[in-house]
């Protein structure tokens, strides 16, 4: 019998990483209500008066909301522990003209890597997020119809260290309608670098432990970066996307030509005209 090459290795990684998402989806898809996911988030995550004031401010106000100590503090560590752990990050790096970014992820478009057996907390995390009950309190927050992030959400762990940062962008895309980013650093003070700033209005976020930030992606709101990290290599973080099939969507904003004054002095011989 001849030995398995390289490219049936994969395949077979391949299927045990899908039977891994499949099985953690399997897990949540019973999980209805915000009381089913109390091990995760507690009580508060299904309160009422709070998810309509997180509407007001997200879907009304389209502003960013922060929810300090998001997790159950003993899910945080166990996530921060994994990530502290990990040692097969891919690398993500790209310059553009009009978009750069650096920073270490694992994705579940890469599932051999994002499911594998040594994370189980981060693969259940993907379960979470992707409950009913999680995407109805997304739902809420948007202001959306009942049932219309009806997408599998997208879900990637990243590390920023030193020199990793994303340039000014919009999240708009196809499919995607609610962004999130959960900071699972431990003590990253602000003067280390990778800190989420938001543009018109300004607003800075520190990377601050077991926080999340929501906000939804609009056509001329939430442009946002990550600014350089200095030191320190560990700046981690869950991020991604609440996504919907049918909802229209929104489209990024585009140049202002008129924005910047555009003169060449040389072509012009350094003179007035």
């Amino acid at each position: 019998m001849s030995s398995l090459g390289e490219n049936d290795d994969g395949e077979v990684l391949e299927q045990i990483a899908s039977l891994a998402r499949r099985r953690v989806l399997v897990e949540f898809e019973r999980c209805e209500l915000a009381g089913d996911l109390e091990d995760w988030v507690g009580p508060w995550f299904g309160d009422e008066a709070l998810r309509e004031r997180l509407a007001r401010h997200v879907a009304d106000g389209k502003g960013v909301a922060r929810l300090r100590n998001f997790l159950d503090a003993a899910v945080a560590d166990e996530l921060h522990d994994e990530l502290a752990g990990t040692t097969d990050w891919e690398r993500r790096a790209e310059a553009r003209p009009k978009y750069q970014y650096r920073f270490d992820a694992l994705s579940d478009h890469r599932p051999a890597r994002f499911f594998h057996a040594s994370r189980p907390t981060l693969r259940r995390l993907y379960g979470f997020f992707n409950a009913p009950a999680t995407k109805k309190w997304a739902e809420r927050l948007l202001r959306a119809a009942p049932g219309s992030l009806d997408a599998d959400t997208t879900v990637m762990a990243t590390r920023y260290g030193p020199g990793c940062h994303t340039s000014l962008h919009s999240d708009a895309s196809a499919r995607r309608r609610l962004a999130f980013v959960l900071h699972l650093a431990r003590d990253w003070p602000p003067e280390r670098g990778g800190d989420l700033v938001f543009v018109d209005p300004v607003a800075i976020c520190h990377a601050e432990f077991n926080t999340l930030l929501v906000f939804a992606v609009g056509d001329d709101a939430n442009w946002h970066m990550v600014t350089p990290v200095v030191a320190g290599d560990g700046r981690f973080a869950v991020t991604g996307w609440f996504n919907s099939e049918e909802t229209p969507a929104a489209k990024p904003r585009g140049d202002h030509p008129t924005y910047v004054l555009d003169i060449d002095v040389a072509r012009r011989g350094g003179g007035a005209s």
